[in-house]
């Protein structure tokens, strides 16, 4: 995958989630269908690569998380050059 074709998207952990494994906070945030990567646990959070699938490439970044991210997960916010950009 082109790594442009990439959106970073950061993963905060809601409360109650501080112990629990990397693995199993993507797979509770993200929905199904979505090929994603994590790129590293940042403790109070978790950065993923979410790859940008065919129809989405004119969605901004912010617009394609919120279709890949469950509307259950209470915060996080895509990365551009490691900073936050929005949620």
């Amino acid at each position: 995958m082109n790594p442009d074709r990439r959106v970073l998207v950061a993963l905060e952990r809601p409360p109650g989630y501080e112990d629990v494994h990397t693995e199993l906070v993507v797979d509770d945030a993200m929905c199904l269908g979505w090929t994603w990567e994590i790129l590293h646990d940042e403790g109070a959070a978790v950065v993923v690569a979410i790859d940008r699938p065919e129809g989405y490439d004119r969605s901004s970044a912010v617009d394609m998380a919120k279709e890949a991210i469950k509307e259950t997960w209470p915060t996080w916010s895509v990365l551009k050059r490691g900073k936050s950009v929005a949620s």
